[in-house]
């Protein structure tokens, strides 16, 4: 035989090896198959029902009655409602869909606890282990402790899985416990014996604590105390009553309330119960809002917001049942209620503004009102405030004629000066006269020469000629209680606008020009 014929040969054979292999593994599988078969056929039947099938698969792994359900339809492909043999082989070994893919594996491990558990933790139609749940599994098995944390949990899946992947199948978990057991240094076989006993997730949820008034119903009162009882209940605003007439002065408080309207809305309703004091701990705002809404809706309709006269009687009626009162008390405090009481702010008491006997100034002889009232009264022969009858006005007023003065030519002379070479002054430039000619006092302020300046100048523009600033001079006489004399000696005596600049501090080497060298001492 020549070497080629082996050559050619070997592949031939190797693969009829494989085919061997692989028809002897699917044997050994069917009697596996064939086995898990009996053990789910309880009643020994020949079939699977669901009944049978639901009790199994809820006891291997985490699956709902609906999952159950759905795997159960997909093995029953007669639609008989049993499971032959052969359509659980076919499903055990046919390419079925990725939802039974969990079902599949936990049924072929059944007997391996440490499979059941790792299959549990996969998720829902999974079977591959994601970190997330690699890390919850050693928790619920207490692999976690000092020499071994989380962070331990997280380096060991990322060694195992493959590279770019998320999840960790069968294969690679069972790396994964040596890994462990290497960094517990402890055996594998501790381990899998930890994972094993774990049957699934521990499903962990905030535990509420105890309450004694909610969870000890021995300490409940009022109507709470009779839940139950029918007998012991209150009536409830639903309850049908009959209206009870009241009298004339509950006609009245209503319409005091309506504000002119032939109807009460919701807020004026809460307000007279609230003014005729019908609202207490046996009868809040809330029971009158409800009161209210159902006596409206049942009358008007739902939707409806405004009481008429015979719904408020009815409505009043009700107020009696839910407080457990007689009509008659209802009909006192209805009777004792005068109308709607007005609340406002209260201000405190100011001594500076209540107590008048403080007041100083213009302020001691009252007001405006008051003074006019009391000229009017004395037929304005008398100034107000005057007590002998002579008048009161204070010599440069308004009202009082101003006197006539022949100012001499140096008053112009200092006019012409503040004008800086013009023929005319200015408010500020005026201010600055006054200012300079030392007229300013406590009787002639600064604020009181702006506003004769403009006093003067009303309707004749922003600056002052020779003949206003000779009127000006006038109301300053009048204005400071001087004679006009005065003010222009005041004004002669200065001689122009005084100007004032920073002063400079000495400096030695500039003002002592003994220090100058070079050049600058020649």
């Amino acid at each position: 035989i020549s070497v080629s014929a082996l050559c050619a040969e070997r592949p031939l054979q190797s693969a009829r090896g494989a085919q061997r292999a692989w028809f002897d593994s699917m044997a050994d599988k069917r009697e596996e198959v064939t086995e898990i078969f009996r053990r789910y056929d309880q009643n020994g039947d020949g079939g699977i029902s669901a009944d049978e099938l639901t009790n199994v698969m809820k006891a291997l792994g985490r699956f709902s009655a609906q999952e159950v359900k759905k795997i159960f339809a997909h093995m029953d492909t007669n639609n008989d409602g049993c499971i032959q043999y052969e359509e659980f082989v076919n499903w055990v070994f046919g390419a079925g869909a990725r939802a039974n893919a969990k079902a599949r594996e936990t049924i072929l491990h059944s007997d391996d606890p440490f499979q059941i558990c790792f299959y549990n933790f996969c998720g829902k139609d999974q079977v591959e282990l994601d970190g997330k749940s690699f890390t919850k599994l050693c928790k619920d098995t207490k692999l976690i402790d000092k020499s071994f944390t989380t962070t331990d949990t997280d380096i060991i899946f990322a060694k195992c899985i493959t590279k770019g992947a998320r999840r960790m199948k069968l294969e690679q978990f069972e790396k994964a416990v040596g890994l462990i057991a290497d960094k517990k240094r402890i055996s594998e076989d501790q381990v899998r014996g930890a994972i094993a006993e774990c049957a699934g997730p521990v499903m962990m949820a905030t535990q509420t604590d105890n309450v004694r008034f909610h969870d000890d119903k021995s300490s409940y009162t009022g109507a709470h105390r009779d839940v139950g009882s029918p007998s012991s209940r209150p009536r409830t605003a639903a309850t049908e009553v009959e209206a009870h007439a009241f009298g004339s002065g509950a006609e009245d408080l209503f319409q005091s309330f309506c504000g002119g309207a032939r109807d009460l809305d919701g807020k004026g309703w809460a307000k007279l119960c609230k003014d005729a004091g019908l609202t207490g701990p046996r009868f809040s705002a809330a029971d009158a809002d409800v009161i209210f809404t159902t006596v409206v809706a049942k009358v008007a309709g739902r939707g409806a917001g405004r009481m008429t006269y015979p719904m408020f009687e009815e409505a009043l009626t009700r107020v009696a049942l839910k407080k457990g009162v007689e009509i008659g008390e209802i009909e006192d405090a209805i009777a004792g209620c005068s109308g709607p009481t007005k609340n406002a702010t209260q201000a405190d008491a100011v001594r500076f503004h209540d107590d008048k006997s403080s007041y100083t100034g213009m302020h001691s002889r009252g007001s405006v009102d008051e003074r006019r009232m009391s000229a009017e009264s004395t037929g304005g022969s008398r100034g107000v405030g005057s007590p002998s009858g002579s008048p009161s006005r204070r010599r440069g007023s308004a009202s009082e004629p101003l006197p006539s003065y022949d100012f001499s030519s140096q008053v112009d002379s200092v006019f012409s000066e503040f004008c800086g070479g013009g023929r005319d002054l200015d408010g500020k430039g005026f201010a600055k006269l006054c200012k300079d000619a030392g007229l300013l006092s406590r009787q002639f302020t600064a604020t009181d020469a702006d506003l004769i300046f403009t006093k003067v100048m009303k309707g004749k523009g922003r600056r002052m000629a020779l003949p206003e600033f000779y009127d000006a001079l006038l109301h300053i006489a009048a204005k400071s209680g001087a004679d006009p004399s005065d003010v222009e000696r005041s004004v002669v005596g200065c001689s122009g606008p005084t100007r004032n600049a920073t002063q400079a501090d000495n400096v030695r080497f500039h003002d002592d020009k003994t220090t100058y060298t070079g050049r600058h001492a020649a």
